[in-house]
This record gives structure tokens, sequence and C-alpha cells, in this order.
């Protein structure tokens, strides 16, 4: 969402011209740094995805055509499934991209956006922390208990440490998000995929 000649927070212009914004050069490098590390969280996404796709189609061939039901693939596809899913919630939450109902949001005034912004985006890292931290005790005691899957091959805590992870960098993104905001920028995804059209 746009947030364009505000009179509370000002312009993402204004900000970078002012200093607000962190105008430089070690803020240019933060934000390659973080352009950076949300797009190789979103590539490995993307890659765990069609390495499930393919896990999948290699499970119905072992199983239909030779008759080989390795019970095990089952459970690797349970756990890329659960990677691809809790990556994805990382990069979304980086600018606030998750599915909204934004019926009511549309209709506010630019402060009245960047308001909601923050406040949605302070729930985020509230709700997002809580899960990295409940996912931490579940892989925890996977690990301590020498916890397996479902069909005894693979350690369970493969499977549950992306939850503390995904929910982690989820907060870290939330974090940044309000951040932004409150320096002026425009920190939406239009605006993300703007700048990376431009």
């Amino acid at each position: 969402m746009s947030h364009e000649n505000d009179p509370v927070f000002g312009s993402s212009g204004d900000a970078g011209r002012n200093g607000n914004g962190g105008s430089g050069p070690r803020k240019a490098a933060l934000d390659r740094l973080d352009e950076r590390f949300f797009g190789f969280l979103n590539t490995m996404a993307a890659a765990i995805f069609i390495l499930m796709v393919f896990a999948i189609f290699f499970t119905v061939i072992l199983r239909e055509a030779l008759n080989l039901p390795w019970v095990w693939t089952d459970d690797l596809v349970r756990f890329l499934m659960v990677w691809s899913v809790y990556l994805g919630v990382a990069v979304l939450s980086r600018h606030n991209d998750h599915i909204t109902v934004d019926a009511l949001y549309e209709k506010l005034p630019p402060t009245g956006k960047r308001v909601m912004d923050v406040v949605f985006g302070l729930a985020g890292i509230f709700l997002a922390g809580t899960a990295a931290k409940l996912g931490w005790g579940m892989t925890w005691t996977a690990i301590t208990q020498h916890q397996t899957s479902a069909s005894t091959y693979l350690p369970a805590w493969t499977g549950y440490v992306i939850i503390p992870f995904g929910f982690g960098v989820a907060a870290l993104g939330y974090v940044l998000f309000v951040l932004g905001t409150l320096r002026g920028r425009d920190e939406s995804a239009a605006a993300h995929n703007r700048q990376l059209m431009e």
C-alpha cells in the first residue's frame, strides 16, 4: 500500500532526504543483506516444493511400478511440505503479504494505514515469536527423547525444527516491516514488487 504525503510519518521520499530513512552506504548494505536473505529463503522454499513434487513422483513409481513401498519416502514428502510452508510464512511476513481482508484498510487515509500496518506488524511479532518458542520446545523434546517419524526411519526433529526457524524469521520480518514503516518507508508487498521491477 502506498503511503505518500503522510502528515504524521512523512513520505518515503522525505525520509530518504532528511536521513530518517537511514540513507547512506550502511543503509544500502543492510537493504541488500535484507533483500538477499529473504530472497534466498524464497528460492529455498520454491526449490523444496519442487523437490517434494519429485519425491511424490518417485514414491509413486517405486510403489506402483516396481512394487517397492519405501515407507520413509512418505515421511520425507511430509517433511518437505512442512519446510516449504514455513519458509513461505517467513518470506511473506517480511512485507506483511499474508492473505488479509482489507476492505476497511483501503478506505483509511495514509496515516490510518500506517498505524494499522504498525499494529498488525506488532501483532505478527508477538504471534510469530510465541509460535517460534513453542516450536523450539517441540523440537528440543524430539531431540532429547530421540523421537522418530511415523516410519521410524527419520528423526522427528528434522520436521519440527523448521517451525521455530520459520516463525523466528517471520518475527524478524515483522520487526523489519514495523521499523521500515515507522521510518516512513512503504514496506508493502506492492511497493517491494515495484522496486524489484525498477
